[in-house]
């Protein structure tokens, strides 16, 4: 009896487990196949109950009352439906999710558990199954809720089957709970947008890098390209204006100058903006004297104050101390403020000022101010002021000229310099420009020369020595041979790399003057041959880059290639003086 009891109580489960399967879709979904197992379990049910009729679950018989403990059994919400759509039977899992209990449940229609925006059409759905039913899940492709005791919804999953009983036919509901994986999927979906965002986004920054090196390389092009042809403007016209002229030549040749420099202001101006937009502006630390670098400033601008008969005057407080930073940024922005101060008065005056705002222990903050009592500005223009090529639309505009850039400049500079600048104008009354700058407080002295203000040069003793000039244009060539004749000291003259390499190997020369662009060789290739050289003979012959690229990593790449300095096209006779100066020695008769 017991190994009876013991292999009917395994059947049982078996049969069970199988009835389970086919509930969640594990089993083929056919009609038959239901039958045959719901009667199975019918007959072993009933030969359990006659062996240990302890065995059954209550007090009900039937397949009915097998069914509902099946249903009971499931890890999923059950509900058992009739035709009419009225809850015949419902489980433990259903209370749970829904929220209400069996006897609010049993008896009412299924559509109570239907959220309202979808109840109009349940009915004809629940029909068209009842006409043809079938074990299939409900509501395949779309997004099924159910509507919870609290009014809130849930996202669900349902499997319908038909099922036979003593009673008529009913749908069977299998209602599975998906918000945690709605929500992986949602998450999922976020995960893929933001990847496919981020791969748009590199490709946009690849995109934009690609753009800015084309327009930094274009714009480093370009100065190129003009500076060349202006080293031979420039050198011309300083060449004749040292020679005695006649008026209307001299007159001539100060305005193929002054134009040539305009020219070459606006080139620089250009090439700053086009530095700063691609972010290629490395600030210095050094230690100066802020007092050094607006002296500087002013000095430069004194002779267009003079001409304009403006008074021109600088102070700056005696407390501030000497600083650590970029000189010569500090020295642009002053200086395009004082030259556009001076540009817009006419007699009357401008003063520069900077006071100290706060000294801590390592740094201190300082407020620069440019004051003129010119024309002023329109308030409506004050907003664009600092946008570049923005100009003041005065009637004198176009006389006075710029490039509608300096400012934007400025505004660039000194946001690099942890400040900010602003202005205050009134037509007729004149302008306040104005800007903040931090910067690390100095530890040593400042050099002399630390301002970058141009000093004038006692422009020395005659320099002695074998010079090597190196210059592919031919015209520049020429004006090489004269300006170094000008200088007073003989040289020679080769037109690229490889002539280069070998007058340094057939001859002694104690300074080389090398341009960087050439033909068969450039400069920066034949520097490294001649230092390859050195390392055998022990010889080390000074070398001055000559180039009309004018970025600072122009310089590095001409520092690293072995030169010992360098030169920014145009080339004027200072240049080669102070050059010659500083790399030979003096003759003996002038030492």
């Amino acid at each position: 009896m017991d190994i009876a009891l013991h292999r009917l109580r395994n059947d049982l489960a078996v049969a069970v487990a199988s009835v389970e399967a086919f509930i969640d879709g594990k089993l083929e979904p056919s009609a038959v196949n239901y039958q045959r197992v719901l009667d199975a379990l019918y007959d072993l049910n009933a030969q359990a109950s006659l062996l240990a009729p302890g065995l059954r679950a209550g007090a009900s018989t039937g397949k009915e009352s097998l069914l509902a403990a099946i249903v009971e059994g499931s890890p999923y919400a059950k509900i058992l439906i009739d035709r009419r759509g009225r809850i015949a039977l419902v489980n433990a899992q259903t209370e749970k999710l829904f929220g209400y209990t069996r006897s609010e449940l049993l008896g009412q229609t299924i559509d109570m558990l239907v959220p309202e925006r979808f109840r109009r059409g349940h009915p004809a759905l629940r029909d068209a199954f009842n006409e043809a039913p079938s074990a299939r899940p409900m509501g395949a492709g779309r997004d099924l809720y159910g509507r919870r005791k609290d009014g809130s919804e849930v996202p669900i999953e349902i499997g319908l089957n038909p099922v036979e009983s003593e009673t008529g036919t009913f749908t069977l509901a299998a209602i599975s709970d998906i918000t945690e994986r709605k929500r992986a999927e949602e998450a999922r979906l976020i995960h893929a947008g933001v990847q496919q965002h981020a791969t748009e986004l590199e490709k946009l920054n690849r995109e934009l890098a690609s753009a800015s090196r084309f327009k930094t390389q274009f714009v480093a092009t370009m100065s190129h390209e003009l500076r060349t042809p202006l080293t031979a403007i420039i050198g011309a016209a300083e060449l004749l204006n040292s020679a005695a002229l006649a008026e209307p030549e001299r007159i001539s040749v100060e305005t193929i100058s002054e134009a040539a420099e305009g020219l070459l202001v606006l080139i620089k101006t250009v090439l700053d903006f086009s530095k700063i937009e691609a972010g290629k502006v490395d600030l210095e630390s050094r230690p100066f004297e802020v007092e050094d670098v607006v002296e500087g400033a002013v000095d430069i601008v004194a002779q267009m104050a003079h001409e304009k008969g403006t008074t021109l005057h600088a102070f700056v407080d005696p407390v501030i101390p000497g600083v650590e930073g970029d000189a010569g940024r500090l020295r642009q922005i002053l200086l395009n403020l004082i030259a556009n101060a001076l540009k817009f008065t006419d007699g009357g005056r401008v003063d520069v000022r900077v006071s100290q705002l706060h000294r801590r222990d390592s740094d201190v903050s300082l407020r620069f101010e440019v004051e003129d009592s010119g024309i002023g500005i329109p308030a409506e223009m004050l907003p664009e002021l600092f946008e570049p090529f923005s100009q003041v639309d005065r009637l004198d505009s176009r006389n006075l000229g710029g490039t509608g850039l300096g400012l934007s400049i400025s505004k660039r500079l000194v946001e690099l310099l942890g400040g900010e600048i602003g202005v205050t104008s009134k037509p007729g009354a004149g302008s306040l420009f104005w800007f903040t700058a931090n910067f690390a407080l100095a530890e040593e002295p400042a050099a002399p020369t630390a301002s970058g203000r141009e000093t004038p040069v006692a422009p020395q003793p005659r320099a002695a020595g074998r010079i090597l000039v190196v210059e592919d244009n031919e015209r520049l060539l020429q004006l090489l041979r004269l300006q170094f004749s000008d200088v007073g000291i003989p040289a020679t003259f080769v037109s690229d790399g490889l002539q280069a390499i070998e007058a340094a190997a057939g001859a002694r020369y104690d300074l080389i003057f090398m341009d960087c662009l050439m033909p068969n060789m450039d400069g920066l290739a034949a520097t490294r041959a001649i230092r390859e050289r050195e390392r055998h003979t022990g010889a080390h012959v000074p070398i001055v880059a000559m180039t009309a690229n004018a970025f600072a990593e122009d310089r590095e790449a001409c520092i690293a290639a072995g030169m010992d300095d360098y030169l920014a096209k145009p080339l004027r006779l200072a240049d080669l003086r102070r050059m010659t100066g500083r790399w030979l020695t003096p003759t003996s008769s002038e030492a």
